[in-house]
């Protein structure tokens, strides 16, 4: 991981200060290989197939298995299997976070290839060895090569998707539903969150419910207040860290006794798309209705209310984009943010297209001027060349100012599988 930069304009690659990206082929997918031992059910008579599959898939252990290591364009890579038992289904999809979704409309590569004379599915791609993604199979009837060409055709993707249930690793994705993670045999996973089961959210986490002053009506924020807290993090996308996550019970196995946390509640995804990516809101937000109400409960338990320069705004996505655009336009708020995979390119009025590189409205605000105050721990996954794209202009207006930023690669793509180890990271860099 990178240092602290202010001051410098050296360019931003994917890889340059973290792990690089998965090598692909000519169809924009992994590179495929063999698994030997699935191979070999094919030389033996039909009939005996399905008795010695069977074998192999209890024998083998979790899913997915590990093989051969080689280095690939520079990259040390795992040959990575993924197995599926699906007796009915006419077709077997693998949708890696961030790889499958590069290919969304030419999913041939992602495929499943059934062992014939039995019920087993396999796939077996070259993955970085630190690679961290959450995954999903969907079976049963065929989509259409090409159908992620629309957003209703990938939704439905993502919604005949199932966890993989030889893999104990489970995490719940921003749709709601579950998905497998793969852990790379080199990969780093923050210890509070390396553990297969899903947290037991035993922590103490307090509900307020406050009145909106941007859309109306009721927005509820979480609260965890430890005694001994001297910060205060405010954190978007509030109902999946608290609900899904456990961040409260995470902070705790960590040792964190330092940072309160206001988990925002997001709202419907239109709801979220009205206010994150627009700094007005968003500060209006904070300003007018979660920091009033979280400061008079922090000073309820005793504790006072922290100042701009121990608050920090946190999210990923377009939460990260609203971390960025608190801090760069409102610092009399937050001083610090920890921006995760943040939308960059995000410009107010204008459709996103997956080819624009452009970096868009709250990059240009920075570029005017960032208080010299400001810190910021900015994130993306290697799988996320065009955001890794726009991080360079970013990284130039925080230098221009004095700002401090903190530019960090993870091995993973748009994903909470990472996001979560991130997170931690990040804390433990900002001051407490």
């Amino acid at each position: 991981m990178a240092d602290a930069v202010a001051g410098s304009d050296a360019a931003v690659t994917p890889g340059l200060w973290g792990p690089a990206a998965t090598p692909l082929g000519a169809d924009g997918a992994p590179r495929g290989v063999v698994e030997p031992r699935l191979a070999a059910l094919a030389d033996l008579p039909r009939g005996e197939r399905a008795a010695a599959a069977s074998a192999l898939l209890d024998a083998a252990g979790p899913t997915p298995w590990r093989g051969e290591r080689r280095v690939i364009d520079g990259v040390a890579c795992v040959a990575t299997t993924f197995v599926a038992e699906e007796p009915q289904a006419a077709q077997v999809l693998l949708h890696v976070n961030s790889l499958t979704d590069r290919i969304r409309e030419a999913v041939a590569p992602a495929l499943l290839a059934r062992v014939d004379g039995t019920d087993v599915w396999h796939l077996t791609w070259w993955l970085p060895e630190d690679l961290v993604a959450s995954y999903r199979i969907a079976a049963g009837e065929p989509f259409a090569l090409d159908v992620g060409g629309t957003r209703d055709g990938w939704l439905s993707v993502h919604e005949r998707g199932r966890p993989d249930p030889r893999n104990p690793r489970v995490l719940v994705n921003p749709l709601g539903h579950d998905s497998s993670v793969l852990v790379g045999p080199a990969a780093r996973v923050h210890g509070a969150w390396d553990r297969a089961e899903p947290p037991l959210a035993r922590a103490r986490v307090d509900e307020l419910t406050i009145e909106d002053p941007v859309l109306g009506g009721p927005r509820r924020v979480w609260l965890r207040v430890p005694a001994e807290a001297t910060r205060l993090l405010v954190l978007f996308d509030g109902a999946t860290w608290h609900r899904h996550l456990a961040l409260a019970d995470a902070l705790d196995a960590a040792g964190d006794r330092r940072t309160a946390v206001a988990m925002v509640d997001s709202r419907t995804l239109r709801e979220r798309s009205e206010v994150l990516p627009h700094p007005d809101r968003v500060s209006a937000l904070l300003e007018d209705g979660v920091l009033p109400a979280v400061h008079t409960a922090l000073r309820a338990g005793g504790i006072g209310a922290p100042g701009p320069e121990r608050t920090i705004v946190a999210g990923e996505s377009f939460g990260g984009l609203a971390a960025l655009g608190v801090v760069v336009t409102r610092p009399d708020l937050a001083r610090r943010a920890i921006a995760q995979s943040p939308s960059l390119h995000f410009k107010a009025g204008r459709e996103r297209r997956r080819d624009d590189i452009e970096p868009g409205d709250v990059v240009r605000l920075a570029e005017v001027g960032v208080d010299p105050t400001v810190e910021a721990v900015l994130t993306w996954g290697t799988e996320e060349e065009h955001l890794a794209l726009a991080v360079p202009a970013m990284r130039a207006a925080f230098a221009a100012s004095g700002a401090v930023l903190h530019p960090r690669a993870y091995a993973g793509g748009h994903d909470y599988a990472w996001w979560r180890t991130g997170l931690l990271d990040a804390l433990s860099t900002l001051p407490a």
